[in-house]
């Protein structure tokens, strides 16, 4: 009786420890409460969160189950070691039948009275672990049931919240969306000529001699549809989009923004052949800006090699227009000869061209091409191409052309100065170059009179030819120039010293320190 009920304390205390241990673990794993609901948390999160609440819940109802049928498992073994001692029994009735059979009637007697024993006891201890076991099982849950159910319905209750909650986020965040794109698409008109101004800024940024610096510009409406283009998923992102977000980070000055940006566009299924060619050369023009001069040669090359052969207008400008930057990136790598070529390739290519587009891009080209020349020491090559250039566009009308012609009639007096200057001992011959750089001079001034450059030209010439006060009034009217004028002319002029340099420059430069120095002082 006491190995029984010893037996019977050890298998409830057992019990008693699991189930504990299942509340207590039921109690101590309550998840916190999602940061869903007292923050906005992303769709992901929430969905995560919901999830680990259904996993949590699942696994308790498992343990919890697990260990009802292990106490059932352990008390099916108990009853099989009461089995065993039932069989130990009947061995023993088998020996006492045995001890009868010697002992005759008081033998069988003692024999049933010693079976009833066991049979009883046997029924009892039975009964009893069974009776113990359940009452002690049933008192246990009956104590922690309601919590167990309540703990239960609070991660329920919490699952269900964030199941909301999720719903709720997604709802707002497809609202959001839609609202976005619907502004994005009121606004599509504006947005869509604001990226096409900096477009044109852009592609008319390349200048004789370097790119002209990045100017800002205002966009509010690009910059307002690219904050709203965050909201929408890269994923789903057009050409448009991407082209949008470069524009906004180029007008911002975010260069390296911006080339991600428009290499995304690239990549774009949808993007079309004249966008392709545009974008190529925007890539183009902001690598050779962060001085990725490289770079900028490689999508250069690029966009020629992709695109040369089109007869399309739209596809031909970006293509004379990569030519010419290539050749300017090439001039600032000093590589000169290189440049010359790539002048030539466009001139080749779109010298008969009828488009005033293509025909501005020819011009810069051949003006450009002189230049080089002419710092190669070639003059008599510069002075040829800016000749041709002079006899093929100086009948335009054309401001962009005039532009370009009056350029090349002052790089070309330029030319004819440096070759007096080198010829200086030869009188005559010096004399005559001076008089065609007078004219040429005179005929760019006539062309663009607010070019100091010019002004300043025909002051250095009238010098050499002996009239000082012609010299200083040219000098002077170049010094007030709006463009090339004050700063710009005297170190130009300062410069030009350098070149070949002669006694009579003493002279003028005398001159132009004092005429600085007094345009300094009036400033």
């Amino acid at each position: 009786m006491r190995f029984r009920k010893h037996l019977v304390a050890i298998l409830l205390t057992a019990s008693l420890t699991q189930v504990l241990a299942i509340s207590a673990t039921a109690t101590d794993t309550q998840p916190a409460t999602p940061s869903a609901c007292n923050s906005m948390a992303s769709k992901d999160e929430l969905s995560a969160q919901k999830e680990l609440f259904q996993v949590q819940l699942d696994a308790k109802k498992e343990l919890l189950q697990k260990d009802i049928d292990a106490q059932a498992k352990r008390i099916d073994a108990f009853e099989k070691r009461i089995d065993d001692q039932n069989s130990r029994i009947g061995d023993i009735g088998s020996g006492v039948d045995r001890l009868t059979s010697a002992t005759g009637d008081l033998g069988i007697l003692i024999t049933v009275i010693l079976v009833g024993i066991g049979i009883w006891g046997y029924t009892t201890a039975r009964n009893d672990a069974k009776e113990t076991a359940q009452v002690a099982a049933s008192q246990w849950f009956k104590e922690n049931n309601n919590k167990l159910i309540s703990q239960m319905e609070e991660l329920e209750k919490r699952a269900s919240h964030a199941s909301l909650t999720i719903d709720e986020h997604r709802e707002q965040f497809v609202q959001d969306t839609n609202a976005a794109r619907v502004e994005i698409e009121a606004s599509k008109e504006k947005v869509q000529a604001d990226i096409e101004a900096l477009q044109t800024q852009l592609l008319k940024s390349n200048t004789v001699e370097k790119s002209e610096d990045l100017v800002s510009t205002e966009t509010p409406d690009v910059r307002k549809s690219a904050e709203q283009l965050k909201q929408k998923p890269e994923s789903e992102y057009t050409f448009t989009d991407w082209n949008t977000r470069a524009f906004a980070a180029y007008s911002e000055g975010k260069l390296e923004d911006a080339i991600f940006y428009w290499d995304k566009a690239i990549s774009s299924p949808d993007i079309h052949p004249q966008a392709h060619a545009q974008t190529l050369f925007n890539k183009g023009y902001c690598l050779s800006k962060l001085n990725r001069s490289e770079e900028a040669i490689a999508t250069y090359e690029a966009l020629i090699t992709k695109f040369e052969p089109a007869t399309e207008l739209a596809l031909r400008e970006p293509v004379a227009k990569a030519m010419f930057n290539k050749g300017i990136t090439l001039d600032q790598l000093n590589r000169s000869e290189e440049a010359i070529t790539s002048y030539d390739a466009l001139i080749t290519q779109f010298g008969t061209a009828k488009e005033l587009a293509l025909r501005e891009q020819v011009a810069k080209a051949m003006l450009n091409k002189s230049i080089r020349l002419s710092k190669l020491n070639r003059s008599e090559a510069a002075i040829a191409t800016f000749d041709a250039l002079i006899t093929q566009f100086e009948p335009a009308t054309e401001l962009a052309l005039r532009e370009q012609v009056a350029k090349a009639m002052n790089n070309k007096s330029f030319s004819l100065l440096c070759l007096a200057k080198a010829s200086w001992e030869n009188t005559d011959l010096a004399n005559e170059l001076l008089a065609k750089a007078s004219d040429a001079c005179k005929l760019a001034i006539s062309k663009n009179a607010d070019n100091g450059l010019a002004h300043g030209n025909l002051a250095y010439i009238s010098w050499l030819q002996g009239d000082a006060v012609a010299a200083e009034q040219h000098f002077r009217t170049g010094l007030a120039a709006t463009k090339n004028g004050g700063e710009t002319l005297y170190n130009g002029t300062l410069k030009d010293f350098d070149i070949h340099p002669i006694e009579p420059d003493h002279g003028f430069r005398e001159l132009v320190e004092k005429l600085w120095a007094e345009y300094q002082q009036a400033a």
